[in-house]
């Protein structure tokens, strides 16, 4: 017979039942036996209470007899005549009550035959002392004949009383027994129904109870973390071995896909979990996390190598800018110095055409220098010109390089923030999977790391170049207003030649010549020193806009270091 758990904990019920059930049995009979000796007491109180009424009845006729003879007055008969009224009743009763005992049927039937006579015996003395007086009456009582049946009623209801007593000692002695029967039943088959209560949970415990425990240990052994828990070998066929076979083959599974897991966490994505069943779910979790890692790398080393092609890209403009930035500082230099020896000249023109005003003596001579020197202040100016135009070539190049480095940030920008993207679901996949992924949390975390810093670096770069156009177009607006005030000061210096000219051929408007010529000269001064600020204005620009092409570079590098590291994270895992 195969014993479940179900049965084995239906017999511990069934012997509790049946201890309880027997003690219950043995309980009440013993109570009945005490309510049937209790019962029987009371029927034996009442036949002696009847015994006692009737022998009461009985002196209450003889005593108004006796009253009634002595007195001849019928008041005395009232005893008499009530006795004759309640002895047949009484008589009733107690046949009723012995009607169970046939020795106390008899003694019953010969007591109401002597009862009967006795009475006879009083209704013939009251005859007598009512028709013949009290000697008549007299000589009947004296014959004995009443005494004699008094005497015979007397031992047979002694007789009856005795039977009475002795069977309310034999019933008193029942009752007893019985009473210490419950009593015993009472004191020791509780004690044994608990005794059998307790043996049957004690095997249950120790058959259904103990393997529980220990189960459920393993269980939270399990929970824990804990995938080899100890259990025990004995053999068992019911429910609970089977449970603890499930158990162990539980714990086996976990442990498969823990090492797998392992070999996961180390970079190892060629293992393809296998699945115990259709409906593991583990198993399919641990699958799909590896697909969804490969494909995660996959799309690492792709980015990892448009990352690559676009900082090559953004480190080359760079470079190319930060050139054309030095050689415009360099072509800046060269005409602030033009522009410092421009006003060297027009302060010497200024100094001479005040000689010429006070000395106008010497007017055709100074006139000739001044015509050699506005014919130097001309070239000078052309020269000027050119360089300007030269500055203005150099900043729109320097604006469509700005433009390039915008797109390609623009691009490594999309780059940084697809890496985060990767990031976030590739930690996602790994809170899915549990501690399981926890080594792949800290490669996406390294990841995201990663991508904030490609991120800021791009951020940083495109602040800069925010920066270059507005310094670019100020730059340029300067440049423009330096080849005007060029042209201003070359179509000044033709106005200048033309008046030397004047004055070489018109020696006697020598001294009106030279003030205009010294007026024009101060003009020319105050239009150098204007330029002089610009070209230092442009100069300052040009050191912020070198300054903010040194911050690029370094922000490539810190860009090829990301890609570096992207890269390191990349080759951890193995497709």
């Amino acid at each position: 017979m195969h014993w479940t758990v179900g049965r084995k904990i239906g017999l511990g019920y069934l012997i509790v039942a049946l201890a309880l059930l027997s003690v219950g049995l043995i309980a009440q009979r013993s109570l009945s036996g005490l309510l049937e000796a209790a019962r029987w007491k009371e029927h034996t109180f009442a036949v002696l209470h009847q015994l006692d009424q009737i022998h009461t009845l009985l002196k209450d006729a003889e005593t108004g007899q006796r009253g009634y003879l002595l007195t001849g007055r019928d008041s005395y008969l009232a005893p008499y005549q009530q006795a004759l009224r309640d002895l047949p009743s009484a008589l009733r009763a107690l046949a009723e009550l012995t009607r169970d005992n046939p020795a106390q049927q008899q003694r019953q039937q010969a007591l109401q035959h002597a009862l009967n006579s006795k009475l006879s015996e009083l209704r013939d003395t009251i005859a007598l002392r009512r028709t013949q007086g009290l000697a008549a009456a007299q000589a009947v009582v004296q014959s004995d004949r009443g005494k004699q049946w008094m005497d015979r009623i007397r031992v047979v209801m002694t007789d009856m009383g005795a039977e009475e007593q002795r069977l309310l000692q034999q019933r008193d002695q029942a009752q007893l027994q019985r009473a210490n029967l419950a009593l015993a039943v009472l004191r020791y088959g509780i004690p044994a129904a608990l005794m059998a209560m307790l043996l049957a949970a004690w095997a249950v415990g120790r058959n259904i109870v103990g393997p529980l425990a220990e189960l459920t240990q393993a269980a939270s052994l399990i929970a824990a973390g804990n995938l080899a828990p100890r259990l025990s070998s004995q053999p068992r066929r019911d429910e609970l071995g089977q449970l603890r076979e499930a158990f162990a083959s539980m714990a086996s599974s976990l442990r498969s896909k823990a090492s797998l897991a392992s070999q996961i966490a180390t970079g190892d994505l060629r293992v393809a979990p296998p699945l115990s069943s259709t409906q593991d779910e583990l198993g399919l979790a641990l699958r799909n996390m590896v697909e969804n890692l490969q494909a995660v790398v996959g799309s690492l080393q792709q980015g990892k190598q448009l990352m690559a092609g676009v900082v090559g890209t953004v480190s080359s403009g760079a470079q190319q800018v930060s050139q054309a930035t030095d050689e415009t500082a360099v072509a800046i230099t060269q005409l602030a110095t033009t522009i410092a020896e421009l006003r060297q000249s027009s302060e010497i023109t200024a100094q001479r055409m005040a000689e010429v005003s006070h000395n106008s003596s010497g007017a055709a001579e100074v006139a000739q220098d001044g015509r050699k020197a506005v014919a130097d202040t001309a070239q000078a100016m052309a020269e000027i010109q050119q360089r300007m135009h030269l500055v203005g070539e150099r900043i729109a190049e320097l604006t469509e390089r700005s433009l390039d480095i915008s797109a390609i940030i623009s691009v490594v920008n999309a780059l940084a923030e697809q890496a985060a993207i990767l990031a976030v679901n590739a930690s996602v996949e790994a809170a899915h999977a549990g501690e399981q992924g926890g080594g792949f949390v800290a490669v996406a975390q390294e990841m995201k790391t990663l991508a904030g810093q490609s991120k800021q670096a791009v951020s940083e770069v495109r602040r800069i170049l925010l920066d270059i156009p507005p310094t670019i177009s100020a730059l340029l607006q300067a440049t423009e207003q330096s080849s005007a005030a060029v042209h201003i000061g070359v179509n000044r210096v033709g106005v200048a030649g033309e008046a030397l000219a004047r004055m070489a051929s018109e020696a006697h408007s020598n001294a009106e010549a030279a003030q205009q010529i010294a007026s024009s000269a101060l003009q020319q001064l105050s239009g150098v020193q204007q330029l002089a600020a610009a070209i230092l204005q442009i100069k300052q620009d040009n050191q912020a806009n070198l300054h903010s092409m040194r911050q690029m570079q370094q922000a490539t590098q810190d860009l090829q270091q990301t890609n570096q590291q992207l890269t390191r994270a990349i080759e951890h895992f193995q497709r």
